[in-house]
């Protein structure tokens, strides 16, 4: 997003430089990103299935509305999780890169069942473990 901003105002003449992908990887920027499996029978019988991918990923920064209601990255990443039903955790205890988890609904008429995991990307270790704190052991 911060690219596509700058690379707009370098069209409108407000930037003279060049703007490198390297540099925009340094602003870190709160996002989610999640996968899904899809699980036959059969998938389940030899534990493992090959119908997978990406699913989405979505920026949690706060933009400046939200900015004004005093919400923070770790905010709105635990709304984005228990939303999409991602409340359980890859492990009881949190550590750094911990993951969580939505089990969807199962097709009746093929039996699939599909499974999203949702991974924080641009979090720091202390943020971490707040959306962990927020989604796993809400008060």
């Amino acid at each position: 997003m911060v690219l596509v901003k700058r690379r707009l105002q370098k069209l409108a003449g407000l930037l003279s430089e060049d703007i490198s992908l390297g540099e925009v990887a340094d602003e870190a920027e709160h996002r989610i990103v999640s996968y899904y499996e899809i699980w036959s029978e059969e998938d389940v019988e030899i534990g493992e299935t090959d119908n997978k991918g990406d699913l989405d990923n979505v920026s949690v920064e706060p933009d400046e509305f939200d900015k004004e209601e005093e919400l923070t990255a770790v905010d709105k990443a635990i709304d984005y999780l228990k939303d999409a039903g991602a409340v359980e955790a890859s492990s009881s205890h949190f550590h750094p890169g911990v993951w969580y988890s939505a089990y969807g609904d199962s097709d009746f008429v093929t039996g699939e069942r599909t499974n999203e995991s949702y991974h924080l990307e641009g979090f720091s270790e202390e943020e971490e473990a707040a959306v962990f704190k927020g989604v796993v052991a809400p008060l």
